[in-house]
């Protein structure tokens, strides 16, 4: 159904084969090839059961490695456009930052995006943005003002490079600067302005309704999360035998990390209701419950609704009290069930819906998440997943922080490059990390300046030095030596000494 050819791809054909437009310096040729890259691309993903992006397979030590597959937020389909809208105006009012422009209730927040020609986003704490994905839904344009300074290893779901050809649109015209805020940045839109004669509505039409097709096999909920559970099944190496697998949802809870009820978490949450989209609500248990997607009888009034809906992580559009749930469910979710369950192996596969809280919330232990301690003992790595919805590139503190039970890492930012770096043969010393952070007890932490030891990274191990004579007997230079990071020295296991 998704790759018939829809109007808009017989006009993109159409208007290749004409004469006017065979110049390959058009604008509308190069968004026109664009288009169809797109569409190419994503219809053999869907015939051959292939990957839109690529991902990374790292060999982190001797016994371990791991895969970093590319992800993100998304959104349900039922909020997608059918089509394109009627547009009333050059561009949305509402302008990320401006907090001013703001507007509290989603069905108008999405009606003010989809009259909109255009709606400016930008990288705002991390490269994925909810707002890019309610852009694209409401069906209108995004204008991605500094698209051209994304990494590449972020947003790599995305349509990069037909959102960096609309910025040329011609009759478009802005200026944006930086603005530092503490050790990050925001934007500020200095001018912005459109000759609305100059704009080509078919070709306009086709660009919107392309990135509409997209987003419903990439984008939706359902879709994420089909390739979610498509990535484990294909790269379990036979642990887990569906592609359709029974899941046990872990999450951290609101209540552990800040002391107040649960206010939703965009990535966790819309990575769930995917799930429940493709499993059905018995194929996917989610513990503790994720009280932020799901609403109660009485929230089925429109008042009650929006009330309860408002106190949720930015207002709860998209993801906010999106589901309800039968009195099975909470039966299903008894923790003396789940215990039983997961020490018979119930759960065909084990995802953490918030690994990333681990990256940022330093004094956290295992506990605070409920079994997984228990899921190291009875699951093969292969039947874990991590989801790393953190602002920034996923790290090595991720892998350390969950004792490498889990083998399947899902990056919505990308991954830091040091993570693939190999330092075998080097010569090391750690440094000591400017933020004491807690790690598990096991780890050796960097140890103090006047105990420095160095280390002979080899065959994947961290093997001590015994002695400066040790050191010097091998025709080894201190001047060879180089500090490393302590995330980076705690990867390697330490092996026996060199005497």
């Amino acid at each position: 159904v998704h790759c018939i050819e829809s109007e808009y791809m017989k006009y993109v054909k159409y208007s290749l084969e004409e004469k006017d437009y065979s110049s390959s310096n058009s604008y509308k040729t190069t968004i026109l090839n664009s288009i169809l890259k797109l569409y190419e691309q994503l219809e053999t993903s869907i015939r051959d059961n292939s990957e839109v992006v690529k991902f990374f397979n790292i060999k982190s030590n001797s016994n371990f490695t791991f895969n970093i597959y590319p992800f993100g937020y998304s959104i349900p389909s039922t909020l997608l456009a059918n089509k394109t809208p009627p547009k009333s105006k050059s561009f949305s009012n509402v302008i990320p930052g401006n907090y001013s422009t703001y507007i509290s209730n989603e069905r108008d927040y999405l009606f003010e995006l989809s009259e909109s020609l255009f709606v400016v986003t930008y990288k705002k704490a991390g490269w994925d943005c909810l707002r890019h994905y309610e852009i694209i839904a409401a069906g209108s344009i995004p204008l991605f003002v500094d698209i051209e300074q994304c990494p590449h290893n972020a947003l790599p779901m995305h349509p990069k490079e037909l959102y960096r050809l609309l910025l040329y649109q011609p009759g478009l015209q802005f200026n944006v600067s930086d603005i530092p805020i503490g050790g990050g940045r925001a934007r500020r839109i200095e001018s912005l302005s459109f000759d609305d004669k100059q704009l080509d509505q078919p070709l306009y039409t086709a660009t919107v309704e392309a990135l509409l097709h997209y987003a419903r096999n990439v984008f939706s909920t359902r879709s994420m999360a089909t390739y979610l559970l498509q990535k484990i099944y294909t790269h379990s190496d036979g642990h887990v035998r569906s592609s359709a697998p029974k899941v046990l949802y872990l999450t951290h809870t609101w209540q552990d990390l800040y002391g107040h009820t649960d206010m939703g978490d965009f990535q966790a949450d819309l990575t769930l209701i995917g799930l429940k989209e493709v499993l059905g609500e018995d194929g996917v248990i989610d513990y503790p419950k994720r009280k932020a997607i799901y609403r109660t009888h009485n929230e089925f009034n429109t008042s009650a609704f929006e009330e309860a809906r408002s106190r949720l992580y930015g207002k709860g559009f998209v993801f906010g009290l999106f589901l309800s749930e039968s009195q099975q469910m909470s039966e299903n979710r008894n923790p003396a069930v789940v215990e039983e369950n997961i020490k018979n192996h119930v759960y065909d596969v084990v995802i953490v819906g918030t690994a990333h809280v681990m990256q940022y919330k330093y004094g956290l232990k295992h506990r605070q998440l409920p079994f997984f301690d228990l899921v190291c003992e009875h699951y093969h790595p292969k039947e874990v997943a991590l989801l790393d919805g953190y602002d920034w590139p996923t790290d090595r503190f991720l892998l350390l922080r969950y004792n490498f039970c889990a083998a399947h890492v899902f990056s919505r930012e990308g991954w830091n490059s040091n993570i693939t770096r190999s330092i075998e043969g080097w010569l090391v010393m750690c440094r000591q990390a400017r933020v004491k952070i807690p790690l598990q007890p096991h780890l050796n932490l960097c140890p103090p300046e006047a105990r420095m030891t160095i280390y002979l990274i080899e065959n994947e191990l961290r093997r001590p030095f015994h002695s400066r004579e040790a050191f010097l007997s091998r025709g080894f230079d201190f001047d060879d030596v180089k500090d490393i990071e302590q995330e980076e020295f705690l990867i390697y296991p330490e092996g026996p000494p060199l005497t």
